[in-house]
């Protein structure tokens, strides 16, 4: 019997490499609340997470203009998703080549040298105006001429310094939205920022609402607060129609001395005797002069 044999490579070509970009174009349709915007005027870039600017770095674009045409090395302008990064952990000035580090470091502006270094962020257009730019191999990288950026000088990347695109590389996540236009990039970050600052402030207020709405729920009636049982003594009370008085009005003709809450079974002190007080509290008697008052009532 034969068996045929598969080279590895063509199984990688004709199985896994499909599998493996379906997979990445499924990674870069999930929203990110990080962008990237850059500004082919100010020759810079802002990384910006749910609105809030992160940090601001100089870019290249190309040298060439602006355009999406094979073989121009043109940077194409609009809107892009992150579809892959390459370079992770690798040391700055590491060179990358075909997005495989050679295993070549090369410190900044080395002379006669202009490779791909350090870190890659693959670009993938969303839009007809840029829907070469994956396969035309669109980055944005780190570079080894240092010195240049700040100016158009690339051949259709966005270029940054190594220690820079380590910084973005690191901020950025698979699927994140990346927007390169013509203009300003204070004019491009400044509706954002307000979106973002309307949004904190709609919050706020929700938040206040819902602490003025909690605070002002009406606690449960619980009854009044009972008074102490026995009141201070030498404290002058104000003359009332309480039942206590009515009692020591008719057995000793004036107020009691002293009460405050009295209870079932206590004893007031009265101005000259004691006067037991029943249930229905209209028919009174009381017991002699010198004696304290009675309640057998409670309140």
């Amino acid at each position: 019997m034969l068996r045929a044999r598969v080279r590895p490579t063509r199984l990688f070509s004709h199985c896994l490499a499909p599998l493996i970009a379906s997979l990445m174009g499924v990674v870069s349709s999930i929203a990110s609340p990080v962008e990237l915007l850059i500004s082919v005027p100010d020759q810079s870039l802002a990384v910006l997470c749910d609105g809030e600017v992160l940090g601001k770095f100089r870019v290249s674009t190309s040298k060439f203009g602006l355009g999406d045409d094979r073989g121009s090395y043109k940077t194409p302008l609009g809107d892009f998703r992150v579809c892959d990064k390459v370079g992770g952990g690798l040391p700055l000035g590491a060179v990358l080549s075909s997005r495989h580090a050679t295993g070549e470091i090369l410190q900044p502006n080395a002379k006669g040298r202009d490779p791909i270094v350090t870190r890659i962020l693959w670009l993938d257009g969303q839009e007809a105006c840029n829907q070469q730019a994956r396969a035309r191999g669109i980055y944005i990288h780190g570079t080894a001429e240092e010195r240049n950026v700040g100016k158009p000088v690339s051949y259709g990347c966005i270029r940054m310094r190594s220690a820079d695109v380590v910084k973005v590389y690191d901020l950025t996540p698979l699927g994140a939205s990346v927007r390169i236009e013509t203009r300003k990039l204070s004019a491009m970050t400044k509706p954002r920022i307000e979106a973002h600052e309307m949004q904190l402030a709609a919050e706020k207020e929700a938040a206040k609402a819902r602490l003025i709405a909690a605070n002002s729920t009406p606690a449960v009636a619980s009854g009044p607060e009972p008074a102490p049982r026995h009141a201070d003594r030498n404290k002058e009370e104000p003359k009332s129609s309480s039942m206590f008085d009515k009692v020591a009005s008719k057995f000793m003709g004036g107020s009691i001395l002293d009460y405050d809450v009295y209870e079932r079974g206590d004893t007031i002190p009265a101005r000259g005797g004691e006067v037991q007080l029943p249930p229905n509290m209209e028919t009174l008697t009381g017991p002699p002069v010198g004696k304290k008052l009675t309640v057998a009532r409670s309140r």
